[in-house]
């Protein structure tokens, strides 16, 4: 069994059946048992429904068997069980292993750090010996004299910097940064510093601001998502907040629109990971209270997923785990409850997303035309980053902004649900998730202009026009996608396209012409039209062409959300003695044109 047989798994495994032909296992009622080396070798392969528990009793059997401490065994069964196809549920895992741990499990003293270090010295990998230690350092709450030890060891061995070093840790020694230092600290804004931060929130203009703040790091386009992904992390200071998913094909720029995003949210305020495992929000020192929480890669947190949604929706966790009195060997249970609220951002290539998770986020989508890499070209033709001076102007005005409660309902907010009413008499029962979203939205663009708004008798935010207008002007889009399910806005656009097509020429239409009409490459435009056959929005004929099906617009019905005009057309007094400032070109407007 090698290491590429196993992926990056704990310290431990490896020594684990190397010692003889046999391994141990197990029955649900008797002791370990003898397994062939190759039933050994195939339980640590991806178990199906059906073969996940009985599986998972034979392993903890051999485990136990060997000697192997709880913390070994359970990142080993950890990992495993996220390969397995689906995983089992965390609440589901965590009881069986309680409950076989607690048969077979022998005491013994745990691993030194260098035992466990020596353990993976097998991995012929080098990338993947180098993840399995800095698991292991992660897992491990050493003092923090011997974790800068190990960090600059690590660091040395590997050629790695302390940004690519810390980018790969899950934890911190102790609930504090790599050197000693809580990351989550807050900083103090003083002198010109302040002076400067506040001036930027009481600027009307301020997201337009933002928005060039991006275009000086590089943002090519895509300013509409930029500023959503940038309302959403500032989301994170109301008590119900924004969840993006950016699903986008590989290469799509999804990561980078995300990450300069999130560059101009502090430090402090934010959690950025590579992945999860199953329990690391649970176990983790960090707090989430009022955070951004950004999985680089959706799949990274897939093993966490219910987790992830538990803290979305009820805006807390608390998972409570059978444990054993190491004094009196008696058997107590322990809570471990980790607070929110906490905006949570992510991307994926993989457009099959759970209804589940679907439904407690707005995906959006980057720009794939062929226009937008070409401009993307042009760009990285030159060097773009915004300056250390200006990007902490807008890092400063982050940490001064507060917690402050949000007056709801309000006149503002029952006129937009009047008119979406209207406008949807059908209303899907995800509504009841989008709208409640879009109110959040308008509401964290209420908090960024704290400095602005006006307060009621209670000593409450007031939103306005102006910030249901920033909602509009940004997230129509990702709302109108929610409105209609799955159905992706390209793949109604490829529909569209072939429609129009269709009835301009009167016979069926090649991959070709669809991708010159929508300035996309071919092989995007496949993707797309398969997409749309799957949907039933097209129909393939001979040689490969497309043709609608039916006649109706597939874009005709997108528009939902009413726009700012007819808000004031419903209620005039909304607009008394507002100026608008448009986020992405930043022109001053007398109404809501």
């Amino acid at each position: 069994m090698t290491s590429q047989q196993l992926g990056v798994l704990p310290a431990g495994l490896l020594r684990i059946g190397q010692s003889g032909d046999t391994v141990a296992t197990s029955t649900a009622s008797g002791a370990p048992q003898r397994l062939s080396r190759e039933e050994y070798g195939g339980l640590l392969q991806p178990q199906r429904a059906g073969a996940r528990v009985s599986s998972m009793v034979r392993l903890m059997g051999h485990f136990c068997a060997q000697g192997e401490t709880r913390i070994t065994i359970y990142r080993i069964l950890s990992m495993w069980n996220e390969k397995n196809q689906p995983a089992l549920d965390p609440e589901e895992f965590e009881y069986q292993f309680e409950q076989m741990f607690n048969r077979w499990g022998a005491p013994r003293e745990e691993l030194t750090f260098e035992e466990e270090i020596r353990s993976v010295e097998n991995f012929e990998d080098e990338h993947e010996r180098l993840e399995a230690l800095i698991h292991m350092l992660d897992g491990r709450r050493l003092p923090t004299m011997e974790y800068n030890l190990w960090r600059r060891r690590l660091k040395t061995d590997y050629g790695l910097s302390n940004k690519e070093f810390d980018s790969m840790v899950h934890r911190t020694p102790g609930g504090g940064g790599a050197d000693g230092i809580d990351p989550q600290a807050p900083v103090n804004v003083e002198g010109d510093r302040r002076v400067a931060a506040i001036a930027l929130l009481n600027d009307p203009g301020i997201l337009h601001r933002v928005l060039v703040g991006f275009r000086e790091d590089g943002l090519v386009g895509e300013e509409a998502n930029a500023l959503l992904l940038y309302i959403a992390a500032t989301s994170r200071l109301t008590e119900d907040p924004v969840n993006i998913i950016s699903l986008g094909s590989a290469a799509s720029g999804k990561s980078i629109v995300m990450l300069t995003a999130l560059k101009f949210i502090p430090e402090e305020e934010k959690i950025v990971r590579q992945r999860f495992s199953a329990q690391a929000l649970v176990y983790t020192d960090l707090s989430f209270k009022n955070k951004v929480i950004c999985i680089l890669e959706r799949a990274g947190g897939e093993s966490s997923s219910y987790n992830i949604r538990t803290l979305q929706s009820e805006k807390h966790i608390i998972v409570e785990v059978t444990t054993k009195q190491e004094a009196t060997g008696k058997m107590t249970t322990t809570q471990y409850p980790k607070e929110g609220p906490a905006a949570f951002i992510t991307s994926t290539t993989d457009p099959e997303i759970d209804q589940q998770d679907e439904s407690r986020v707005w995906i959006l989508h980057p720009d794939e035309t062929r226009r937008q890499t070409h401009h993307i070209m042009q760009s990285q033709e030159e060097e773009h980053e915004i300056s250390e001076e200006d990007l902490q102007v807008f890092l400063d005005a982050q940490r001064l902004l507060s917690v402050l409660p949000v007056a709801h309902p309000t006149r503002l907010i029952r006129a937009i649900g009047t008119l979406i009413r209207r406008k949807l008499p059908d209303t899907p029962i995800r509504m009841r998730r989008d709208h409640n979203r879009l109110i959040h939205a308008i509401k964290a663009s209420t908090i960024l202009h704290q400095y602005q708004r006006a307060t009621n008798e209670e000593g409450k935010l007031v939103p306005d026009l102006r910030d249901y207008y920033v909602a509009w002007r940004i997230a129509s889009m990702a709302f109108q996608q929610s409105i209609h399910g799955r159905m992706d806005p390209k793949v109604q656009e490829v529909a569209e396209t072939v429609r129009t097509l269709f009835l301009e020429s009167q016979e069926p239409v090649r991959t070709e012409q669809i991708a010159a009409s929508m300035g996309l490459q071919t092989a995007a435009t496949y993707k797309w039209i398969t997409r749309a056959l799957s949907a039933g929005l097209v129909s393939r004929g001979d040689r490969g062409r497309y043709a609608p099906v039916g006649a109706q617009s597939y874009l005709g019905d997108l528009q939902v959300l009413p726009t700012p005009n007819e808000v004031l057309e419903l209620d005039p007094e909304l607009g008394v003695g507002i100026e608008l400032v448009d986020p992405v070109t930043g022109e001053e407007l007398s109404n809501a044109e």
